[in-house]
C-alpha cells in the first residue's frame, strides 16, 4: 500500500525573480533538507533536480497548516479557537525540540520563516516544522565554542 506524499516545486512568486532564481533557491533548500532528520521536522523523502522544474517529495501532513487549522476551528464554532493547555504545550515543545536540533548541529540552521503556515499537523494533531526555503546554514562551529 502506498503513502500520500507532497511534491514541492519552484515558483517564481517573489517580486523580480525569474524562474532560474526560484529553481536555484529550491535546489539550495533540497540540499539542506536532505541532511535534516528529526521527528519534529516534516520528513524529506527524495528529490529530482535533473529535470525542469526541480522538485522534492516530503511526507503528507493530513492536518494541514496551523493557520488554516485555527481558521477552520473558528468557522466551526464562530469563536476564536483556544486549544487545551496540553495541546499548546505539545505544539510548543515540538517547535522547541525542532529548533534545538537545528541550532545544535555542527553547522547550525536558522529557519528564518517560522509562522503558523510553516507548522504542519498530522492527523493526530502532532506538529512538525516545514519550509526551509529562506533558512540560513551557518558556518561550522569549532569544537568547544559557543555560537552567538
Amino acid at each position: 500500500r502506498g503513502s500520500n506524499v507532497v511534491a514541492k516545486t519552484a515558483l517564481s512568486t517573489k517580486k523580480g525573480w525569474d524562474e532560474r532564481e526560484a529553481q536555484a533557491e529550491l535546489e539550495r533548500e533540497i540540499r539542506l533538507v536532505a541532511t535534516l532528520r528529526h521527528p519534529d521536522l516534516v520528513m524529506f523523502l527524495g528529490a529530482c533536480v535533473d529535470r525542469a522544474p526541480p522538485f522534492f517529495i516530503s511526507e503528507f501532513m493530513e492536518g494541514g497548516d496551523l493557520e488554516r487549522f485555527y481558521a477552520a476551528q473558528m468557522r466551526k464554532s464562530g469563536y476564536p479557537y483556544r486549544p487545551a493547555g496540553a495541546q499548546l504545550m505539545s505544539w510548543a515543545s515540538a517547535v522547541a525540540r525542532a529548533l534545538s536540533f537545528l541550532h545544535g548541529r555542527g553547522r547550525p540552521v536558522i529557519h528564518r520563516d517560522l509562522k503558523p503556515m510553516n507548522l504542519l499537523l498530522t492527523r493526530k494533531l502532532e506538529l512538525k516544522v516545514c519550509d526551509f526555503g529562506i533558512s540560513k546554514l551557518l558556518a561550522p562551529r569549532a569544537p568547544g565554542t559557543m555560537q552567538q
